[in-house]
């Protein structure tokens, strides 16, 4: 196994040089659906069946048209197809009233919703591909019934045909395939999903019973298993395309779970299948009639499943090799546009044609968006094992969202009751998709937790904890390179919050006494890691947080617009905090402790006797009473507490503080710190108002501005005063 450096020397370029292609060919594809849509000559706004086509049909294809927008709404929400005009989403948007014009006047009128020339009368594609969009879009009636009533009588059927019979016209020769039946069980999730389809159709939940799910789910392994055995004996009749269907279906359906060993089995299969046809040729059709016209499954449906449960099972990273044979493949077939842009790659169109059409000089404008789908989900899902890669050999300490149990909703901010708390300031200081802070203030103000809350969050963010142990495990004369590794894979995450926690010696205020002290590879680490943290801050999708006890140990330069967009003080919780974490605490300490207004009026003595108490100090508090307590209950609780709080000061001072002010260590002073203990320690009467008013002014005569958070601390106090002398100019 590659080590990380190694990783990012060699494999990462190969990779990231991939993923660009696939980006490219993406935007091809995106651009083949703007320049292909028809939106003149008085016809319905639409796409042709092929590109360039010589003539339009009156009656627009809802089978394609369908297909097409379900595909292309999928590179909307990525964004693609969205610079220039003619914009997709707006096409999309066009084809679809075109498509729902038609459908809602044959459904006035009587007539079935529509016909497809390849799949019959109201076919279960079709209404797929149409619950795809309405899913997503808003809808007239007449299509979300037709639509989700085409798929539930589908399944009706299915299960009283006990699944043995096709799912398209009498006609069929081909019997049941599958693929169809699959597409009828997806659509029913999206369907059961769907508040408003559910609603609008007037259908219950579940629209499966558990006893057709199991039947189906039966229905799926049985003909699983008869295709392994076809290949086990190497029977003419295996199809690795119909495999591939049935795992699909038989998971689907919950007749095996993700972990089931048959699924390797299977995946295998798949792999050896390459060595014949590395396109999973499919050789069973969905449709065949007397006068010898079949229909196969596309290969581009089988790689789209295949991906989808590789994705599923936890197992891209082992069989990824097989997607990758066939991308190699599909980029073989890929048709563009003659005359070449060659001063702008990406706005070319390129296209692809059914793999079962030969001699066709043009494309399928319905394949070329399943396969543009189908290389923006390839694409995405390597860039997942990328970061999946990174985050394995980094050897960081990473926290995925499965173990962040805090939410920022849970936290009691320190300046509870505040018109705008901590809590609202850091929310609004996440909002975009990166963003850099620095939390600053006394040891256990749940610095740590905060990150924890702001990476759960980021929906799907994971937490990296990069401490100095990091930087110095392989010696100091190391540091330096070992940074650069660090900030160099850091750089290629996405989605993740970076937390450098108390790393105040390699950001060290350049103009301290302390800093001078260092020795020249500490010395040479603060401008250095300006310039890491500045091209940090640029990432997109990541966040950093640097967290430390000392802010006026931090170099000035750090704390400027560009490298942190917020600096934020954490201080010990005011007395309505402390009031309830206490209860917290209790409530989770005692079973189901009643509280009277005697009990209530200790837990506000406790509260007003503990200031400058951090939380895990609260927290001990109560339980290591609780233990010493029987019987365990509010009534011999809460007196022990409070006896307690007399003959214990906190692990904060405002004392300590003083000292750190007075110190000429650092040019920078812990202002901010102070004086949020002063606040605390007036509230709780330690000092009065007007004194503290006093010493906040001599602060901000000789030190200048201090931060806002000071002012929403003031206010949830109650020290008016205070907070008005703190918006005075300094």
């Amino acid at each position: 196994m590659p080590t990380l450096e190694e990783y990012l020397t060699s494999e990462y370029p190969k990779i990231e040089a991939q993923l660009q292609e696939i980006d490219l060919y993406v935007s091809q594809g995106a651009n083949l659906l703007r320049t292909a849509c028809q939106t003149g000559d008085g016809k319905p706004v639409s796409w042709p069946y092929s590109y360039p086509e010589p003539t339009l049909p009156d009656e627009i294809s809802v089978s394609t048209q369908t297909m097409c927008a379900a595909a292309a709404e999928h590179l909307i929400e990525a964004e693609i197809g969205e610079t220039e005009p003619p914009r997709l989403s707006e096409l999309v948007s066009k084809v679809l009233k075109s498509t729902f014009d038609q459908v809602s006047s044959k459904v006035g009128a009587g007539e079935r919703a529509w016909k497809s020339s390849t799949f019959g009368f109201e076919d279960v594609f079709t209404a797929s591909w149409l619950v795809e969009v309405i899913s997503k879009r808003t809808a007239p009636e007449p299509i979300v019934k037709a639509a989700a009533g085409i798929i539930v009588t589908a399944l009706k059927n299915a299960v009283d045909k006990q699944f043995e019979k096709t799912l398209f016209e009498e006609s069929n020769d081909a019997g049941p395939h599958p693929l169809p039946l699959l597409r009828v069980f997806q659509s029913v999730e999206s369907i059961e999903k769907s508040n408003s389809i559910m609603t609008t159709a007037g259908l219950a939940v579940p629209l499966v019973a558990d006893k057709d799910l199991s039947s189906a789910a039966h229905w799926f392994e049985r003909n699983l298993h008869r295709q392994m055995s076809f290949h086990h004996f190497q029977d003419f009749r295996f199809d690795a395309a119909e495999m591939v269907f049935c795992l699909a279906g038989v998971l689907q359906t919950k007749g095996i779970t993700i972990y089931d060993d048959v699924i390797t089995q299977v995946l295998k299969i798949v792999r050896e299948a390459q060595s014949r046809s590395v396109y999973w040729r499919p050789y069973r059709p969905m449709i065949s009639n007397e006068r010898g016209m079949t229909l196969l499954p596309l290969s581009i449906e089988v790689a789209t499943t295949l991906l989808a449960l590789l994705e599923r099972t936890h197992n891209f990273e082992t069989y990824q090799d097989t997607l990758h044979k066939y991308y190699r493949w599909l980029v073989s077939q890929r048709i563009v546009q003659e005359h070449k842009r060659e001063d702008d790659p990406k706005q070319l169109w390129a296209g692809w044609h059914s793999e079962n059409a030969y001699g066709l000089t043009g494309v399928h404008v319905w394949d070329t968006a399943r396969v543009a789908m189908f290389l923006l989900q390839y694409g995405r899902a390597i860039r997942r094992q990328v970061q999946k890669d990174l985050r394995k050999k980094s050897g960081f300490t990473i926290k995925d969202r499965s173990a962040l149990e805090k939410t920022l909703n849970e936290i009691v901010p320190y300046d509870e009751g505040a018109a705008e708390s901590i809590k609202d300031r850091i929310k609004r200081a996440i909002s975009t998709d990166s963003f850099s802070l620095l939390l600053y203030g006394p040891p256990g103000t749940s610095k740590t937790t905060i990150v924890e809350a702001i990476a759960n969050a980021k929906e799907e963010w994971d937490m990296v904890y990069i401490t100095p142990s990091d930087f110095i495990s392989g010696g100091e004369s190391a540091i330096e390179q070992k940074a650069k590794l660090m900030f160099e894979t850091i750089t290629k995450m996405s989605e993740t919050v970076v937390f450098f926690d108390e790393i105040d010696r390699l950001l060290l205020d350049r103009d301290s006494k302390r800093y001078g002290e260092q020795g020249d590879i500490f010395q040479f680490m603060t401008p250095g890691m300006l310039a890491k943290l500045a091209e940090l801050r640029k990432m997109k999708k990541l966040g950093f947080v640097i967290g430390t006890n000392y802010g006026e140990r931090i170099d000035r330069a750090i704390k400027r617009e560009g490298r942190i967009d917020k600096a934020l003080l954490c201080a010990p919780p005011n007395e309505s905090a402390r009031n309830k974490l206490l209860k917290g605490f209790l409530q989770k300490g005692l079973k189901k402790p009643v509280w009277t207004a005697k009990h209530k009026q200790l837990l506000n003595a406790i509260a007003k006797a503990t200031p400058c108490y951090v939380y895990e100090e609260l927290r001990s508090l109560v339980k290591s009473t609780i233990s010493a307590s029987n019987p365990k209950n509010l009534e011999s609780v809460l007196p022990k507490i409070k006896k307690s709080v007399t003959n214990k000061r906190p692990e904060v001072t405002i004392d300590s503080y003083k000292k750190r002010l007075d110190s000429t260590d650092y040019p920078q002073r812990p202002v901010e710190e102070y004086i949020a203990l002063l606040i605390l320690t007036a509230e709780a009467q330690k000092v009065s108002e007007n004194k503290a008013v006093a010493e906040i002014k001599k602060l901000k005569k000789r030190y200048g501005a201090v931060t806002d958070d000071l002012v929403p601390l003031a206010k949830s106090c109650g020290l008016g005063k205070i907070a008005s002398v703190l918006t005075e100019a300094a």
